[in-house]
């Protein structure tokens, strides 16, 4: 009885964890690397010390700004973002548009929700578990951009 009952609670655990977001599994299917959520900071802080780099060098160039809604958040209601995306100068024309994204709070920019990046080939996105439950929006329509 004690191991069907451990069996049981492993099973119902895998459930847990398991991602049902339908965002993440989408870009997923579309070839991107959806980083783990627990692992957004150590991402972030890589992100940003590269971003910041290419900018200061002209490798990195600012290409659109605007604002997004997205619904995924952990309370399930709106979230104003304002979204940021940058070219880098030293990728292949035609190889990626938009290199890299930063999403933020439009009305709180110092919480950072999302970000996606191009580098050596693959497409990577990660979000901040501590204002997001999936990745924010649908996978972009074509290959060639992260936004």
């Amino acid at each position: 009885m004690k191991i069907l009952t451990f069996l049981i609670s492993l099973s119902l655990s895998g459930l847990v964890f398991a991602s049902d977001c339908s965002t993440d599994i989408a870009f997923s299917d579309g070839g991107w690397e959806v980083s783990r959520p627990q692992d957004f900071d150590l991402f972030y802080s890589t992100f940003k010390s590269e971003l910041d780099s290419s900018i200061n060098t002209g490798d990195a160039v600012k290409d659109l700004d605007g604002t997004i809604v997205t619904t995924q958040s952990l309370a399930g209601n709106r979230i104003y973002m304002r979204t940021q995306t940058w070219d880098n100068l030293k990728t292949s024309t035609g190889e990626m548009y938009g290199d890299v994204a930063i999403f933020t709070n439009k009305f709180a920019p110092e919480q950072v929700l999302e970000i996606r990046w191009y580098k050596d080939g693959i497409k990577n996105v990660a979000i901040n578990e501590a204002y997001l439950t999936c990745v924010s929006l649908g996978v972009p329509l074509a290959e060639n951009v992260v936004f």
